[in-house]
This record gives C-alpha cells, structure tokens and sequence, in this order.
C-alpha cells in the first residue's frame, strides 16, 4: 500500500484537475486524497473500478493518466 507517513498521502485529489464526474465519483466513495486512489490501485490492476459500481472504465484511465502526469507511480504498473 501507499505509505500513509509520506507528505502526498493526504493531497486532495482535486490537485489532479480530474473531470467534475470523476471527481464527484471517487468523493461518493471515500476516495478524497492522492493516497486513498494509490492504494486502491495497489490492490491490483483493477481496483478502482470495482469500488465504485459507477465508475466507468474512461473515468478509472482518466485518474490513471492524471496520477501519472503528476509523477505518481501507479502501484503495479510499469514505470513511464
């Protein structure tokens, strides 16, 4: 899992600039820090999308890329 001690842990995931709809869909569900979608992707390859039934496969790659932009290594996923 992602370290809870690290300073990015509690980021806002609004500093992701992620659509209004992903956005509202990860806060529904409790995803509201940079360390809670981390750790939900270190579960396996997969994990985001069955955590929240509504989230939709273009909004679970629309976080993915967001992340990876911002220079968070996605827990699985081969370095970029």
């Amino acid at each position: 899992m992602f370290d809870e001690n690290s300073p990015l842990y509690d980021v806002p995931i609004e500093t992701l600039g992620l659509s209004e709809d992903a956005l509202q869909e990860l806060k529904r569900v409790g995803i509201t820090s940079i360390g809670d979608c981390l750790d939900h992707y270190a579960r396996g390859k997969n994990a985001m999308m069955p955590a929240t039934s509504g989230f939709l496969h273009a909004m679970a790659n629309e976080v993915k890329q967001k992340l990876q932009q911002h220079g968070y290594v996605i827990p699985g996923e081969p370095d970029a």
